[in-house]
């Protein structure tokens, strides 16, 4: 099957030669995720550890052996900052986030745009957004998921989901975010604020079935392997470059 080819269009040639372009998503893997062992007993490198305190069901693996959670991490694009983003004290400066470049990467939106969403508590009520310079386009009968970075809970921002056609729309989209209240600091260049998957457009219709349909053998099958099944039995590689 041969791949399908993603594009990145610059939207000046300010934007080409200084700007970060969007990159697989595997490159901005979080540092935590990066350093975590994939066994909770390093010496032991089975699915279950010998202890005797544990139980039958106690895991030896951490987060670093789940495929899905992987998946998450690498797939589609990155939308990284090209600069480094300061957030600084409201009570100190009236204006809250600074840059290290003339390009204007972040806009304030007004509260009344989000009337009615519910806004947790840790983030301010008024959005923000991100100006991005690239445009990103792909094959004819495919759309792009744009969303937070996934399971990117360290992150002091939440970027807002939306789903774009953008096979027939081929110009920069902005990303409206949220920004936590407690946040005082530095956002660091190279941090990803949006993760970009390419979706195929089809429809669908959903049937639900009784219980007599589901595979308890399979199920059971699974146990039998000292961990790893899925990787081993469904998982499939996916690639983004």
């Amino acid at each position: 099957m041969r791949d399908r080819v993603i594009k990145f269009i610059p939207d000046s040639i300010r934007a080409e030669r200084l700007l970060e372009p969007p990159q697989p998503s595997y490159k901005v893997l979080p540092e935590w995720y990066k350093k975590l062992s994939k066994y909770i007993v390093s010496d032991v490198k089975f699915s279950r550890y010998p202890d005797k305190n544990s139980g039958p069901n106690d895991t030896n693996f951490t987060s670093k052996a789940c495929k899905p959670l992987f998946d998450t991490f690498t797939t589609g694009y990155s939308i990284v900052l090209p600069t480094d983003v300061a957030v600084v004290d409201p009570s100190v400066y009236e204006a809250r986030i600074f840059w290290d470049s003339n390009t204007n990467m972040v806009e304030s939106h007004s509260s009344v745009q989000v009337d009615g969403l519910s806004i947790p508590d840790e983030y301010e009520e008024n959005p923000y957004k991100w100006n991005f310079h690239w445009a990103i386009t792909v094959p004819r009968g495919y759309s792009l998921l744009y969303t937070h970075p996934f399971n990117r809970f360290d992150l002091p921002f939440h970027t807002f989901t939306g789903i774009v056609d953008s096979d027939t729309y081929g110009i920069p989209v902005n990303l409206p975010f949220l920004l936590r209240k407690d946040f005082v600091g530095v956002i660091e260049k190279g941090t990803p604020v949006a993760q970009v998957v390419p979706i195929k457009r089809e429809s669908w219709i959903h049937r639900v079935l009784s219980h007599n349909k589901y595979n308890e053998f399979e199920s059971e099958g699974l146990k039998l392997h000292l961990g790893g099944a899925y990787k081993k039995i469904y998982w499939k590689p996916k690639r983004y470059r």
